[in-house]
Order: structure tokens, then C-alpha cells, then sequence
């Protein structure tokens, strides 16, 4: 069994393989550890302890914050941001780069009180306040202050709405494009429906969102929206990496030495695969 396919079958296997000081620690199922993975193990150790010592630096260096001067100069993008951009500039954007989440709310709605949750929103994820800006030889993105947050509200309270028309609606606020030399990649919109009843449309472009972000944000926002209407709940702790710290990490690591190091480690590890 070489590295490559150790690698693959301790990832099966849920086996977990950490590296505490120069010690390689083992733990998981006893029945998974068999023999042959055992005995792989302790002949590929050294090529091991190696190749976890390279991703735990990689862990302990993508904590570094940027400062509060420097969040605020141009940042670059992280790959993934730069294939879809240069993807645009090609292709043209489409709804397809949109993620959308729906809230029912039934009762009294606060606008005021959701006008301010949303801005605290706003300021807690620095991805939800970033511009896109690029000339002739490069992109970057910026991000920007924030004081206030306006909702806009399409107010059907007045009038019956099919289903189907509610659909169309919603569609709409989905597929409205995004300016992304302009606007912020964040959009929300009000639907009501009647006195007691809303639905708020939150919208993200994927320069700066994926579909996975939208339950942390949604669970984020329910937390500010309760305590701004006076619940006695406590304040979110603050978080531990904005999306433009972790873009700076992997820009340093991917133009590092390190990328030189993986990349001879594989390159050993893989010598005597087909």
C-alpha cells in the first residue's frame, strides 16, 4: 500500500491521524485498524509526519487577522473568486451565480428593528459589504463602511395574491441582476403580504456566498433580529476569520515556499504509483 492509497483508506475509514509534537497519534474503530493498515502506517511514518506538519502550519498560519487599516485596502481574490469573475467577464452573469433563502414571517414585523439587524448582519460578515473593482491588469475587491441598511418592501397587503404570483415575485427579486463594478453582493427584499404576514428574500452572488453560507446567515440574522426586539439573548461572540483573512492565507501559502515543499512531498509520495 503506498501513501496515496493509505491516505485514501484512512479517509474511508474515519480513521483519525494527527501529529501532537513529533508523535504520530492514531484513533478510530479498532476493527478498521487492521493489520495492513497498521504496518503501512508505521512504514510510510516518516513521510507522514512530514506531510502533517506541512498542513498543520498551513492551519496555525490562516488565524492571522488582518488589521483594521488594512482590511480596508485593496484585497485580492481567492482563486475560486477569480475563475468565476474571469468566467463573467467572458460568459456574462447569470442567476445561476445567485443563492437565495426565504424566511416566512408570520406576526408583527418590526421594519425598523429588521432595517438594524440586517446592518448588523452587514457589518459582522465583511463579505456581505465587499465590492468588486478591476482595470486593464487586475481585480480586487474592497470592502466598504456601512452606517444603514434600506430595505425596500413590495407591499401587497391590499390586494390577494395567487400562489402562483407569489412564485413570480420571489423569482424576480432572485434573478434581478447584480452591477458587480456597482452594488454590494447582498441584496434583501421585503414581500407583504398582509399586516401579519412577510417574506423576506435574502440574495447572495457567489463572488462572495455559497448555498452552504445561507443557514449560518440566516441563523445569524434570527440572533440579532430577537435581541434588537428586546429578547434576552445574548450578544453572537465575534468571529474568529473573516473570508478576506482566509483569501490572504491562501494567496501567501499558494505562492510560498510551502507550495514548493507539497508539492515535492507528493511528488516522492507518488513516485511508484502507475
Amino acid at each position: 500500500m503506498n501513501v496515496l492509497e493509505l491516505l485514501k483508506t484512512i479517509s474511508d475509514k474515519n480513521i483519525d491521524l494527527r501529529l501532537e509534537g513529533d508523535k504520530l497519534k492514531i484513533r478510530g474503530d479498532k476493527q478498521a485498524l487492521d493489520t495492513e493498515i497498521v504496518a503501512a502506517i508505521q512504514k510510510h511514518k516518516p513521510q507522514l509526519v512530514e506531510y502533517l506538519s506541512s498542513q498543520k502550519e498551513a492551519d496555525d498560519n490562516v488565524t492571522a487577522r488582518l488589521s483594521d487599516s488594512d482590511k480596508y485596502n485593496a484585497l485580492p481574490l481567492s482563486y475560486k473568486q477569480r475563475r468565476l469573475w474571469l468566467s463573467i467577464q467572458r460568459d456574462g452573469d447569470s442567476p445561476l451565480n445567485h443563492h437565495a433563502t426565504c424566511i416566512h414571517m408570520r406576526g408583527k414585523c418590526d421594519l425598523k428593528q429588521l432595517e438594524i439587524a440586517l446592518l448588523k448582519l452587514q457589518q459582522r460578515h465583511e463579505s456581505l459589504r465587499t465590492r468588486f473593482n478591476s482595470d486593464d491588469t487586475e481585480i480586487w475587491q474592497q470592502l466598504v463602511k456601512v452606517s444603514s441598511f434600506n430595505l425596500p418592501v413590495q407591499d401587497f397587503h391590499e390586494e390577494e395574491i395567487s400562489d402562483s404570483e407569489l412564485e413570480r415575485i420571489i423569482a424576480s427579486v432572485f434573478e434581478s441582476p447584480f452591477d458587480l463594478n456597482v452594488d454590494l453582493l447582498f441584496k434583501v427584499t421585503l414581500i407583504q403580504l398582509t399586516n401579519n404576514e412577510h417574506i423576506l428574500v435574502l440574495v447572495t452572488h457567489s463572488l462572495i456566498a455559497d448555498a452552504q453560507s445561507h443557514p449560518l446567515l440566516l441563523r445569524d440574522l434570527i440572533s440579532i433580529y430577537q435581541h434588537e426586539s428586546g429578547e434576552n439573548l445574548p450578544q453572537l461572540p465575534e468571529l474568529s476569520l473573516q473570508f478576506a483573512e482566509y483569501v490572504e492565507w491562501e494567496n501567501r501559502s499558494l505562492s510560498s515556499e510551502k507550495l514548493s515543499n507539497d508539492f515535492e512531498f507528493w511528488l516522492k509520495a507518488l513516485k511508484d504509483v502507475p
